[in-house]
This record gives structure tokens, C-alpha cells and sequence, in this order.
């Protein structure tokens, strides 16, 4: 797959999807959604940190952004976006950011923390809240033809697929870099398209590379409820036999604590998968699973042929992209070393799996990995300012703590390189915890004893007992 199949299909998103886009909102596609919140940003709505605030508020809630989680968080990015001066000064200001042109430090949005924390602690940066922000800012006008480039977990995820396909040195510091990130994304967007001027003469350049990374990230994590109708998203998880399946939201028929059960469903249907002896119910990972074999159809059954058509397309193009992640990646920096994966099956050790629950802060824990986020979280509630480096230190427990606690970064180095993280599974920015000074990935692999003698989560139990968390086995 070279750039001209990228073009035919950001071609056929414009066609099939974008240009059908006319401001009257019918339904909760994504398209739909940007409906509602592009009518917010029109001037008839004026502009004060009112009109702000609102605008944040609706982008937060759409996106699922959790900028609320941060106390007074809105109010005070509002009243920073206001202090940029009129509409058009702030639209200005965005575009410099996207353009990579020089900004003065008092205007750094992106890299300061809003609102506080429940114990009075700062806030968190809002990096993908506010690229919301300023992509609704600059959409549809002609004055900024680049627009704004969105930072989301789904453009983060595919990044380094798309460098591999269009043969780009990949760029490691993108993470939590509203700099850096613009930087990685104009670098495909100046191999996409041949000048800067709008895409067929109508779309702004990053938002349809956004609109083809955002496709491309919801077909790999198998959620596609925003790009179908509602009556096509039925038809597709009936032909995927998947409707009578379990999931979170139906516990009559999921059994979250019900082994048993859970190997039944996975051994006669598929849903899911057994690693470890460990048994992990995965809709979303079945419905990829299911589709990325070519004789798959899902879409079949699709009433409007011209929307069957367009589906088809993008799902065989996502094919081609998916098979992409074994291609070998090129690093812009220094790559990261084979000593950040997890130990492999090859090794020859004896793991005793512990059937245990363990109790914590009152609540009790059936899964490992479980009890450590929560001991991370509780840890960090304890410590806002806490550091990766830090969080390495007080939870030791073996040599490596980068294969227990793994930034982001480095998951998103390795899965790029092999196509796979063992122990952390298909991931997102969603999944992270934010530290002070990177988002980290917890690793679900937390044996108590190999070959007999105790191991990482005795130890960490030992670790977390001098810090004072009394965690107890039931």
C-alpha cells in the first residue's frame, strides 16, 4: 500500500461521508456530532468566556476527554482562551501552533496544567481538549487551509503504521508534545499531499488525514458504533454472530467472576482469548479478529448499496494497513531496546498461577493487576507530583520496573516493532495513568512465585507494605 492508496481512500471519505455533511444534526454519528458542536462555534452564538466554556464542555462530553476530573479545569481554559483576545486573534494564535511557527512562552496553552486536584494539587495538562477546541476554531475556514491537527489516542496508535507504509522515520516523542506531535503529523501530511492548498479544492489537509486516522484506529479496536446508522450497526454485529454474546453492559449473561463460564464462551465462540491460563473476554478484540480474515463480510447486509460499497472499502484497506505493523519501523531517535519486553513462553520457568483475592482500601480484588492500579492510583492520590522514575522506586520489585510499568511511549516503540506487547494487549491513551511526568501502562502479568521462590508480586506486596498500604489475601 503506497500514498495513492491512502489518497483514493481519504478521496472516498471525503465523498461518501464529509460531503454528505450539511449541518442539520439527525443522528449520533461522529459526523453528526461535529454537526452539533460546529453550530456552537458559529458567530451568530457571540464570543465570551460563556460561549467558551460551553464549547469545552460539549467537546469534552462528545470526545470523552474527562477534562472535568480536574476541578474548575473549564472555567479557567475558557478564560485563558478569552485573554488570547477576539475570535479571530485566538484562531490565529491556533494556527501558529499548527503551523509550527514561534510562539512566546505566556501563550503555551498545551503545556500548562488547568484546574486543581481534590487535594488542592494542580491539574493536568489538557492537551487533547484543547486541540478539540482549536480543530472546531479553525474548521471550515478557508483563511487557515491546514486546520488543526486533533491529539487523540486513535492518531497516536496509528502514527507508526502509517510511517511504515509511507516509509517515514518515525518520531518517538510525540507523547504528551502538542509540538512534537504537529511536527510527526505535518511530516505525513508533507508526503501525502503535494502543496497546501485544501484537499480537492474543499477539505482542510489535517482534517482529513485526522478523518483517515481516526477511520483507521476505529477499525483497529473493532468500534465502529460512530461511523455506522444505528439499524447498519445491528446488521453488522448479527452477521459477526456476536448479538447474543456477552458484554458489561447485559450481566445476565456476562459472569465476570464466573471461570468456568468464561472458558465455555471462549472455547465454543471465540469471544476472547486464554493467555496465562488466564481466561479475558474481549468484544471489541473478537469483532477485529472476526474481520481481519479476508472471508469475512460483515457488511453485507448494509441496505444502502452505496454505503455497503464504501464499508467494504475501507475495511479492505484497513486489511492492507493492519498487515503493515510487520513491516520494520525506522526511529528518528535511538530504538528501544529488546530488554523492555516482558520475559518470553520460551523460557524455561515453573509459574504457579495464584487463585487468591486480595483486599485492599475495604474492596477486594480477583485480578492482580487489578489490585496494583488501584495501589498505583491510591499511591499517586498520596503523591500528585509523583514521577515515572519515582513510581519505579517506591513499587521495586525487580530489576527491569520498565517492563512492569511501561510508559506509553516506549508501548507505542515496541508495538510499532513487533506488532505486539506482551502482557499489555491492544492499548490506548485511555488505558494510561497520567504521572507527573509520563502517561505509564500497568503489564497484567504479576506471577507470585517462579521456580518455586517468590516473585514480582510478593515482592511488590513487600514493597507496598514499608509504604504503609496494608493489602490482605481472602
Amino acid at each position: 500500500m503506497a500514498k495513492e492508496k491512502i489518497l483514493t481512500i481519504m478521496q472516498s471519505i471525503a465523498e461518501n461521508e464529509l460531503s454528505k455533511y450539511d449541518g442539520v444534526l439527525q443522528s449520533a454519528t461522529y459526523n453528526d456530532q461535529k454537526t452539533l458542536i460546529s453550530a456552537l462555534f458559529d458567530s451568530s452564538m457571540g464570543y465570551n468566556t460563556g460561549i467558551i466554556m460551553l464549547r469545552l464542555v460539549v467537546i469534552d462530553s462528545l470526545y470523552s476527554t474527562n477534562a472535568a476530573y480536574s476541578y474548575f479545569s473549564f472555567e479557567e481554559m475558557a478564560q485563558k482562551i478569552y485573554d488570547l483576545g477576539s475570535e479571530d486573534d485566538a484562531r490565529k494564535y491556533f494556527y501558529t501552533i499548527a503551523t509550527l511557527s514561534e510562539i512566546g512562552d505566556s501563550q503555551k496553552l498545551f503545556e500548562e496544567p488547568f484546574g486543581i486536584q481534590k487535594n488542592l494539587s494542580e491539574g493536568s495538562k489538557q492537551m487533547s481538549l484543547l486541540s478539540k477546541y482549536a480543530y472546531y476554531a479553525l474548521f471550515n475556514q478557508k483563511n487557515y487551509p491546514l486546520g488543526f491537527p486533533i491529539y487523540d489516542s486513535l492518531a497516536l496508535d496509528a502514527y507508526p503504521i502509517v510511517c511504515k507504509i509511507l516509509d517515514i522515520v518515525q518520531r518517538t516523542d510525540i507523547a504528551n508534545n502538542i509540538r512534537n506531535y504537529i511536527k510527526a503529523l505535518d511530516e505525513v501530511r508533507q508526503v501525502l499531499f503535494d502543496n497546501n492548498n485544501l484537499f480537492l479544492g474543499k477539505y482542510q489537509q489535517f482534517d482529513i488525514l485526522d478523518a483517515y486516522l481516526w477511520r483507521m484506529g476505529k477499525f483497529s479496536g473493532g468500534n465502529l458504533s460512530l461511523l455506522l446508522e444505528r439499524n447498519d450497526y445491528v446488521e453488522f454485529i448479527k452477521s459477526l454472530k456476536l448479538n447474543a454474546l456477552p458484554t458489561i453492559a447485559n450481566p445476565d449473561v456476562f459472569k465476570e467472576n464466573d471461570a468456568d463460564y468464561k472458558r465455555r464462551m471462549i472455547e465454543e465462540n471465540g469471544f476472547g482469548q486464554i493467555k496465562n491460563n488466564e481466561e479475558i473476554f474481549d468484544f471489541n478484540g473478537t469483532i477485529v479478529r472476526l474481520y481481519t480474515e479476508p472471508s469475512c463480510q460483515p457488511f453485507e447486509n448494509v441496505s444502502d448499496q452505496t454505503t455497503k460499497a464504501y464499508l467494504k472499502q475501507l475495511l479492505e484497506h484497513w486489511r492492507e494497513f493492519n498487515a503493515a505493523k510487520s513491516i520494520k519501523v525506522k526511529y528518528a531517535k535511538k530504538e528501544v531496546v529488546a530488554t523492555a519486553d516482558p520475559q518470553t513462553k520460551d523460557e524455561p520457568q515453573t509459574r504457579h498461577r495464584d487463585n487468591s483475592n486480595y483486599e485492599f482500601n475495604g474492596k477486594v480484588y480477583t485480578k492482580k493487576v487489578n489490585l496494583v492500579r488501584a495501589l498505583v492510583l491510591h499511591h499517586l492520590e498520596q503523591h500528585p507530583d509523583l514521577t515515572h522514575e519515582q513510581l519505579k522506586q517506591d513499587f521495586s520489585c525487580q530489576k527491569n520496573m520498565d517492563v512492569m510499568f511501561m510508559s506509553y511511549e516506549m508501548y507505542l516503540s515496541i508495538k510499532a516493532e513487533k506488532g505486539v506487547v506482551y502482557f499489555y494487549g491492544g492499548k490506548t491513551m485511555e488505558d494510561t495513568i497520567a504521572l507527573k511526568d509520563a502517561n505509564i501502562l500497568i503489564s497484567s502479568n504479576w506471577p507470585s512465585t517462579v521456580n518455586g521462590k517468590p516473585s514480582v508480586f510478593n515482592k511488590l506486596l513487600e514493597q507496598v507494605a514499608k509504604l504503609g498500604y496494608i493489602v490482605t489475601s481472602c
